[in-house]
This record gives C-alpha cells, sequence and structure tokens, in this order.
C-alpha cells in the first residue's frame, strides 16, 4: 500500500546533522506549498505534539492529524542519513500522515496504512534498509523487497 501512496515529491531525506524539528517544518512547508495540506496543518500537528511524541521504537516517528486541502490521506517519508533527536528519542525515519477531514471510502485504507506502518517500525532489518536509502529509487527498491 505504501507504494502505492509514494510519488518522489513525497519522499524526503535528510543529511547527517539535521534536526527533526528542522526536517519536519521542511516536510510540512514543501508539502503546503504544493496544496498537499492546509497551512494550519503545521499549528495543529505542534499541538498535537505537546500532548504526547509521536515518535515511537525503533526510531520511527508518525507525526499525523487532519487536513484540510482535500480530501484524501497524503502520506510521505522524512528520511534521516544519521539518527535525529527528538525529546530523548532517536528518529530515522517521519512517517508523515496527513487525514482528510471526512472522508468513509479513505477510513479502510487509514487502518490498511498503520497496519503497514506498525509492521515496518517493528522490523529492524527493514528500518535498516530504508535508512540506507539516499534516494528515491532505492528507497523504493526496498519496499518492493519486503511487499
Amino acid at each position: 500500500i505504501l507504494n502505492s501512496l509514494l510519488d518522489e515529491d513525497k519522499v524526503f531525506f535528510f543529511e547527517a546533522g539535521r534536526s527533526y524539528e528542522d526536517a519536519l517544518d521542511e516536510m510540512l512547508e514543501i508539502l503546503a506549498d504544493e496544496g498537499h495540506i492546509d497551512e494550519g496543518f503545521g499549528a495543529r500537528l505542534a499541538e498535537r505534539e505537546e500532548k504526547g511524541t509521536m515518535v515511537f521504537d525503533n526510531g520511527v516517528a508518525i507525526p499525523h492529524g487532519i487536513q484540510t486541502a482535500n480530501d484524501r490521506m497524503l502520506l510521505a517519508v522524512g528520511i534521516f542519513e544519521q539518527p535525529a533527536q527528538h525529546k530523548n528519542h532517536e528518529v530515522r525515519i517521519i512517517f508523515f500522515m496527513a487525514l482528510p477531514e471526512q472522508s468513509d471510502a479513505d477510513d479502510m485504507l487509514m487502518i490498511r496504512v498503520y497496519d503497514e506502518l506498525l509492521d515496518i517500525s517493528r522490523d529492524t532489518d527493514m528500518l535498516t534498509a530504508l535508512s540506507r536509502a539516499r534516494n528515491y529509487p532505492e528507497f523504493m527498491r526496498v519496499l518492493y523487497k519486503k511487499a
């Protein structure tokens, strides 16, 4: 499922030394400029992060929230060349999700995407292979091997 949701313009690669916050801000800015998310999405995401971190085990962050730019789910990925620190956690990969305000058709898709992300976050070999990718074709090759 991830393969079908990800385009080259939604996969980001961050050089060593880049902070989680800076990388996430860049993703938010580009995705908003391209009309994939609404301008207020970043503020809502920050509010959500204050309530509890969206960084999970094995260096995976899954920041997510409701967006009003369109009625389709958006998935974007950010990969760090070297892990970034965020609130006493290391982050190697960001799986960024923007969910539509209302869309019954996407409910099953959203569940399947969450399941796939959780499977990946538990698979340390897969995470290592994904975090070694330095461009979109390498990243997609790793996902296709998993499928």
